[in-house]
């Protein structure tokens, strides 16, 4: 049993992808200029929402996201990632005249979910929490750092909340 956990836990432990990872080409005054507790992105620019869902939504396919829901006309969309490290991640997005509004939720990956039943610990549970801005190398944090890059590469001037 011992030889289980050790083994799970070093696939664990050498496939999440770091806070510090991720930060790679973010320049430190942008990651201080996130606010603690922030929950939401806006990029605020001078397009219409039209404009800002086609940006969106091909900003989002080359990042390989899988879009999950959308909604040209509501300027809506639902997409998620393909695990940065072993967090699993889903942006909601809407899209209006001049702005995008961006949410962040994230889960575990199926690595720690696999670990996690090896162990016999519980079930593996991947229900959606909602991201905020910790300053410290959480999922959380790093669900909203991943989404942060993603707003960044939209341009306009990024706020949050």
């Amino acid at each position: 049993m011992k030889k289980i956990i050790f083994i799970s836990l070093a696939i664990f432990l050498t496939s999440c992808m770091s806070f510090h990872e991720i930060a790679k080409g973010t320049s430190q005054s942008d990651i201080d200029s996130i606010p603690k507790g922030a929950t939401k992105i806006i990029v605020e620019n001078d397009k219409s929402m039209q404009e800002n869902y086609i940006m969106s939504y091909q900003t989002l396919i080359s990042q390989n996201f899988k879009i999950e829901k959308s909604n040209k006309k509501m300027g809506y969309i639902l997409a998620n990632n393909t695990e940065p490290g072993d967090t699993r991640m889903r942006l909601n997005i809407i899209c209006k005249d001049n702005t995008i509004n961006i949410n962040v939720d994230w889960s575990a990956g199926t690595q720690t979910g696999a670990m996690i039943s090896a162990m016999g610990m519980y079930s593996a549970n991947f229900t959606w929490y909602h991201a905020k801005w910790a300053k410290n190398n959480t999922k959380s944090t790093t669900a909203f750092l991943y989404a942060f890059k993603f707003a960044q590469k939209l341009g306009g001037i990024i706020k949050f909340e």
